[in-house]
This record gives structure tokens, sequence and C-alpha cells, in this order.
């Protein structure tokens, strides 16, 4: 091999190192269709009660019992939990919620759903609540299954969300959803090893005001951007936001915010002054079909998160 091949196999070999190098330095900062770039703050709650019911000892108290238990195989056995989230921070937005426990044991070891309901009635006890005084369920919130030695979770944003704004206490109730259901069995507050406790994990975010204009888009290959206008609240400035944290969702895509151009301004003329934000359209995959979208933008202030919505409608060429 001559000096000029040897050069060449010499140059190859830096590109790939410095290829290799970027990507391990900066791999972790893609995100990637379908992942929320900033879900925003997470708190977490213990519940300050719990305790299943069982049909089959109706007036029999089971509070202070280190297990939660849920049967429908014959006599049912229902599980209570009751959440204080006053500890929130105030006017913010729930981004999600998500009730786990920690499942310990199944009897028959086959599969088992269980489906999380809401309880309005937050008038109950963990050392009175017995099945003959038992609040009564109101809305089925979501399901799950999952393996023995593992935790299990459920989506609870929607009565989060609304007790959040309300009395700031969260009762839930766990059900079996399958009729001849596996006896199945979690670990209560009073399980010995604080690891294992249920809790309620509770993700918030600054509420923005989104403005998104135009909102009709069409079909036609020269619309080629998503104009946002982002407004915060009080006591913080639009100045400060982080432009590489910008990002447009909609379903299951996710797209950064343009670096450039940015401009501060007041669109709306409602002396608050908002920032104008551009996103390439065409990395929107989902704005593709006619239809009316939701599209949230998220992002960070001063290193608080921030998230807020408008609507895109895409109408024919």
């Amino acid at each position: 091999m001559g000096e000029k091949g040897r050069l060449k196999v010499r140059t190859k070999l830096l590109i790939g190192v410095l290829l290799l190098t970027f990507v391990i330095a900066f791999g972790n900062l893609a995100v990637g269709a379908g992942e929320t770039a900033i879900l925003g703050s997470t708190k977490t709650f213990n519940p300050d009660n719990d305790a299943y019911v069982d049909q089959e000892n109706p007036d029999i108290n089971y509070g202070t019992s280190s297990k939660l238990i849920m049967d429908n195989l014959g006599n049912r056995k229902y599980s209570y939990l009751k959440f204080d989230i006053s500890t929130m921070p105030s006017e913010k937005i729930v981004t999600s919620a998500n009730l786990y426990l920690w499942c310990d044991a199944r009897e028959g070891g086959g599969y088992t759903r269980i489906h999380a309901y809401s309880v309005e009635n937050d008038d109950w006890n963990e050392t009175t609540i017995t099945w003959n005084n038992r609040p009564e369920l109101v809305t089925f919130l979501s399901e799950y299954s999952g393996d023995v030695g593992a935790w299990w979770n459920w989506d609870v944003k929607a009565f989060v969300e609304k007790e959040y704004g309300g009395d700031k206490t969260v009762s839930l109730c766990l059900i079996p959803g399958d009729l001849n259901a596996y006896i199945t069995e979690f670990r209560s507050r009073e399980w010995w090893n604080p690891e294992y406790k249920p809790y309620l994990e509770v993700t918030y975010a600054l509420p923005a005001t989104i403005d998104i204009d135009p909102d009709t888009l069409t079909l036609k290959k020269n619309d080629k951007s998503i104009i946002a206008y982002i407004e915060l609240p009080s006591g913080y400035r639009v100045e400060d936001i982080d432009m590489s944290t910008v990002r447009l969702i909609v379903e299951n895509d996710n797209v950064p915010a343009k670096l450039k151009p940015k401009k501060i301004g007041d669109h709306d003329k409602d002396a608050i002054l908002d920032l104008k934000v551009k996103f390439k359209r065409w990395d929107v995959q989902a704005l593709a079909s006619v239809g009316v979208y939701e599209a949230t933008v998220v992002g960070e202030v001063a290193g608080v998160p921030f998230q807020g919505s408008d609507t895109i409608r895409i109408i024919p060429k």
C-alpha cells in the first residue's frame, strides 16, 4: 500500500473515532418519535389509608393487614387506597399520574387483570372500612396485568387531575377485572419494608398558553412550518425559555423547535409577552391526513417544565 492509501485509511479511522465519540457523548440527547421530551416535575405520595374488604366476612376490618388482596373467585375481595395530595404545588397542570403496587402472589399463576376505579366518597378509614360499609365505585380508570414479584401500575391521571382541582384527596379502588379471576395479593402501606409500599406518582408542569397560528393548514407541500406562540404565567419570562428543550408533540410525533428564528412580541395583543417559535411541518407525520389534532408544546423556562396545548386543523389542498 502506498503513502496515499495509508493516508486514506488513517483518515477513515480518524473520522470513525470522531463519529463514535459524538454518538457516545450526545446519543442520549435524542428523543425519538412517540417519546415525551419533558413531562414535568414529579412528586410521590404514599397512601395514608389502605385496606381490603372481604365479601365472605362482610363486617370484619382488614386495615392492619400488610396485604391488599383482590379476588373474584367465589367471594369477592376489593382493595381501597386513599392519598392526600395537598402538598402538590398550586397552579400547575397534571401531566401524568400512576398508581404503583408490588405484587406478592397470585394463586393459580394465571393471567389476571386488575381494574382501577375512582371513589368519590373520601369519608372512609382503614381501621373501620368493611365490605358492608365500603364506599361506592364510580368511574373505571384503567387496567393492568403483570408478573408476581414486580410493580404493577395503573393510569389514574383523569381522576387525580380532577381531585387536584378539588379537595386534593384521591380515593381509589382496585378490583379483579375478570370473572373467576385468580386471587392476587399486593403489599400494603403496613408492609415492613418502605421500599415496597404502594405509592402514587404524579408529574406536573407549569401551565403555558399555546396559540398555534395559523391553526388551519393544507396538505400542500408549501406549508413548511408550524408556528406557535408561547405565553407563560405571571412570574416567568419567555426570554428565559430554553429553546433546546422546546418540542411539539402530536400523537406519536415529537419534534424539536427550530432554534432560529425566534421572536418575542405580543401576537394576540393581550399585553402579555409571547415567544414565537417554529417547527418543521413535515416532521410531524400525523399531520399528513385531513383532520383536527391536539398539539402540545413542552419545554423549560429557568429550569421549570411547562406545557400547553392547542389544535391544528388539516384541510385538503
